[in-house]
C-alpha cells in the first residue's frame, strides 16, 4: 500500500468518526438545523494531492452532445467540473514529491484515458494519479466508481439524465445543479459521499436510489416548490435520518396529490449499515 493510500485511510477514519456523533444526535433529538459537519471538503482538498505534483499529459476531445463520462479511481484524486466550451479537456498529474519523498523512481501508479467516438463515452481510470477534467454542459450521463482516493464533482447540466456513483473507499463530493429529469443512484459500502442535488423546474418523474451498507452518505436535495415527493425507505441496520423542509419523516412518505402532479420526485433508500443523512428542501 502506498503512503498516500495509508494517509487517505487515516483521514477517512477521522471523517467517519466526526460525522457519526452529530447524526446520532440528530436522529435522537430532532432539530431545525443541519448538524452534519462540513469536514469532507477539507478531506478532498488534501487527499490525493498530498505534496507537489507534475503534469504528465494534457488531452482534449471533441465530443458529441450528451456524452457519457465513466471514471474509475483507486487512489489519487480527480476534480471534475463543467465549462462553457464544447470540448473535453483532461489533465493528468503524478505526485513529484510525496511527504518529502521523491517519486521519480519506483512510482507504481497508472492511468488510462480513452474516448470511444462510436459510443460517445470517455473512459478515465486512475490509480495513484490525480486529474482535472473539464466537461461541456450538455452532458448525458456520469458514472463514477471510487475504491480509494477522492473525487470532487461540480457539474451544472440540464441534459444530464443519469448520475451513478459507487463508493467502496475514499470520498466523493458531488455538487450537481440545473438538474431536471435526472435519475440518481448512489451506492456506498465504505468511504463517504457528500452531495448536493439542485433541480430546476421540470415535468415528469425524477428518481433517486440510495443503497448504503457501510460508510457515510450525506445528501441535500433542493426541489422546485411545485414538485411532489414520495419516499420509500428500508432500514435493517446503521443510522438513518431523513427530513423534508427540516422536519423528520419516517421510512415512508407521500405528498398529497403526488399521483396527479406533473412534477414528481421519487426517493428510495436502503440502509443495512453505515450512516445516511438525507435532507429535502423546496
Amino acid at each position: 500500500m502506498e503512503i498516500y493510500q495509508i494517509m487517505g485511510l487515516i483521514i477517512c477514519t477521522g471523517v467517519l468518526l466526526g460525522i457519526i456523533v452529530p447524526i446520532v444526535a440528530t436522529s435522537l433529538y430532532p432539530r431545525k438545523e443541519n448538524v452534519v459537519p462540513t469536514i469532507i471538503s477539507s478531506l478532498l482538498e488534501n487527499i490525493g494531492t498530498l505534496g507537489s505534483r507534475e503534469l504528465v499529459i494534457e488531452k482534449n476531445f471533441t465530443v458529441k452532445p450528451e456524452m457519457y463520462l465513466n471514471i474509475s479511481i483507486a487512489g489519487g484524486g480527480v476534480d471534475v467540473s463543467t465549462w462553457r466550451q464544447r470540448y473535453v479537456l483532461v489533465k493528468v498529474y503524478k505526485p513529484s514529491i510525496l511527504w518529502g519523498l521523491s517519486t521519480e523512481r519506483g512510482y507504481s501508479g497508472n492511468y488510462t484515458i480513452e474516448y470511444d467516438d462510436s459510443k460517445n463515452v470517455l473512459y478515465i481510470s486512475l490509480i495513484g494519479y490525480s486529474a482535472e477534467i473539464y466537461l461541456p454542459e450538455n452532458l448525458g450521463a456520469i458514472h463514477i466508481d471510487c475504491s480509494g482516493g477522492a473525487v470532487d464533482l461540480s457539474v451544472s447540466s440540464s441534459t444530464l439524465n443519469t448520475i451513478n456513483i459507487i463508493v467502496s473507499g475514499g470520498a466523493v463530493n458531488a455538487e450537481l445543479e440545473g438538474l431536471k429529469n435526472t435519475n440518481v443512484s448512489f451506492r456506498v459500502s465504505g468511504g463517504v459521499i457528500d452531495s448536493s442535488l439542485k433541480y430546476i423546474e421540470y415535468n415528469g418523474l425524477s428518481k433517486a436510489l440510495f443503497k448504503i451498507s457501510g460508510g457515510v452518505l450525506n445528501t441535500e436535495i433542493k426541489l422546485p416548490i411545485t414538485t411532489k415527493v414520495k419516499i420509500l425507505g428500508r432500514y435493517t441496520g446503521g443510522i438513518t435520518n431523513t427530513s423534508i423542509d427540516d422536519e423528520r419523516v419516517g421510512k415512508t412518505y407521500i405528498d398529497e396529490y403526488y399521483d396527479e402532479s406533473q412534477s414528481k420526485f421519487y426517493l428510495e433508500y436502503t440502509v443495512s449499515g453505515g450512516i445516511a443523512n438525507i435532507g429535502i428542501e423546496r
